[in-house]
């Protein structure tokens, strides 16, 4: 069965590692879209970096290319074309209608068009050079998370901020700390990813109860500990070299602290742990002595580019 994994552009990396672990499948890379071949997609709707798992009709807008997804259809289930990255209201409405017919022409029956409601969706998405069509049985996008119930205005949806816990180097097994934690969702997807207990600390106590909020929901409340705690506070209230991995988002109002995070983070960080900062696309960050930049890149999400910096501890 031929799947199409649609992500946000800049996260195929990372959305390549991760099929390869929890498939054990290698996936062809457009820009924005993964193709695998698997025999069961079950595993694949847990992908932390996928934005859309469809079951492939097919590349391009001429023809069909298998059967597979027919058995998603019936004549009483309701679908929607929805067209993405298409520039022009007319241009998306000719295109929902020439797919529409075409999924039409390809059954024995009449599925119900639902444009409000649907309960699942036909994706035509166009990444700048092709046409990827497919079904889609959740309407609404994995990268949404549910559990973002509390959600902060400053924070990430799911996809980019598992998309930052794996830029960071962050492995199973290994003990990390998330700092400026906000709604939690940086802790969360790293304690989704492996499994096992990750720290954080916010200096806000809405935003600690915000975190707690979101961890139940997504069920990994006792995997994450956050807890309000000043910055200059995690010398007293951690080990001195007990963490692998520290990251914080820092927004504008914490740019002033680098100095206080760099001497924290020397002393609750092994030898050779790692610093992974996430930051606003203008900000010039400078190195301390105390830690080697291993790399500084930038991610785009929409109208928005985050700048990012990964140090280790000398």
């Amino acid at each position: 069965m031929k799947i199409f994994i649609l992500v946000n552009p800049g996260m195929e990396e990372v959305a390549q590692q991760e099929v390869k672990e929890l498939a054990n499948v290698s996936a062809k890379v457009y820009d924005s879209v993964l193709e695998v071949e698997v025999d069961d997609y079950s595993k694949l709707k847990k992908l932390q970096s996928a934005r859309r798992v469809l079951v492939s009709l097919g590349k391009g807008l001429e023809t069909f290319d298998n059967d597979d997804w027919k058995n998603h259809f019936s004549a009483d289930k309701l679908f929607k074309v929805e067209i993405e990255n298409v520039k022009g209201q007319e241009n998306r409405l000719e295109l929902a209608r020439k797919v529409a017919g075409m999924v039409y022409a390809e059954l024995d029956f009449e599925p119900k068009l639902e444009l409000k409601k649907p309960e699942m969706l036909v994706i035509v998405y166009f990444n700048g050079k092709d046409y990827f069509v497919g079904v889609d049985e959740n309407v609404e996008e994995l990268n949404s998370r549910s559990y973002r119930v509390f959600a902060h205005s400053a924070s990430f949806k799911g996809d980019l901020a598992y998309y930052f816990v794996r830029k960071s180097g962050f492995k199973k097994g290994e003990k990390l700390l998330v700092g400026f934690c906000k709604d939690g969702t940086l802790a969360i997807e790293a304690a989704l990813f492996s499994g096992e207990k990750v720290f954080s600390f916010d200096e806000s106590r809405q935003n600690i109860t915000a975190s707690r909020k979101n961890a139940q929901l997504a069920t990994v409340k006792d995997l994450v500990e956050s807890q309000k705690y000043a910055l200059d506070e995690l010398d007293v209230r951690f080990s001195e070299k007990e963490f692998d991995c520290f990251i914080l988002q820092i927004t504008t109002k914490d740019e002033g602290k680098l100095n206080e995070i760099y001497y924290q983070a020397s002393y609750i960080l092994k030898k050779g742990g790692r610093i992974f900062i996430i930051g606003r696309e203008n900000w010039e960050l400078s190195v301390s002595e105390k830690f080697k930049l291993i790399f500084e890149d930038t991610v785009k999400k929409g109208d928005s580019v985050h700048k990012f910096w990964l140090m280790e501890k000398k």
